[in-house]
């Protein structure tokens, strides 16, 4: 194989399978946040732990906003207010 073909093959789009792959994971890491803010939430000063709720929320609220505009809906829950 020639450097034209290899630069060719690299520069493909990526496959619809690896694009799912990446919504998923990028869901999961977003949901996986959330968790860890409410958890260090029970272990700080209640100012700071109102903060991490807060924001836990809000990645909630844009993972599950996330998920509904890539089609995905049954990868998060609805987000809880």
């Amino acid at each position: 194989m020639n450097a034209t073909a290899t630069l060719e093959r690299t520069n493909q789009p990526r496959t619809d399978q690896a694009r799912e792959d990446g919504i998923v994971r990028h869901l999961a890491t977003m949901q996986g946040r959330s968790r860890t803010l409410r958890r260090q939430a029970r272990t700080v000063n209640p100012v700071l732990a109102r903060a991490y709720r807060r924001r836990a929320a809000e990645i909630q609220l844009g993972a599950w906003a996330y998920a509904m505009r890539t089609g995905h809906p049954d990868e998060v829950g609805r987000p809880s207010g």
